[in-house]
């Protein structure tokens, strides 16, 4: 009925997670007929005007295969 998942995708070494910008980027699904929008990376990257990538996470959420987002989000500097 509902899928919700979040998923991270270290892109440093793990050990430095401190941040000074956050990027967003999305993409919806309408009937998993139509969809729309640029949920990729170097579009999270390049509306949070990040020049060094710290971390990135993935968030899918589907109800029913009517709706469903997707969104990447970048964090760095």
């Amino acid at each position: 009925l509902y899928t919700g998942v979040k998923g991270p995708n270290n892109m440093g070494d793990g050990k430095d997670v401190s941040y000074t910008k956050i990027g967003k980027a999305s993409a919806c699904s309408i009937l998993s007929l139509i969809a729309t929008g640029d949920a990729s990376l170097e579009k999270a990257i390049q509306n949070g005007g990040i020049k060094t990538v710290k971390w990135v996470d993935y968030q899918a959420d589907n109800f029913l295969g009517i709706y469903g987002t997707y969104t990447t989000t970048v964090y760095g500097d």
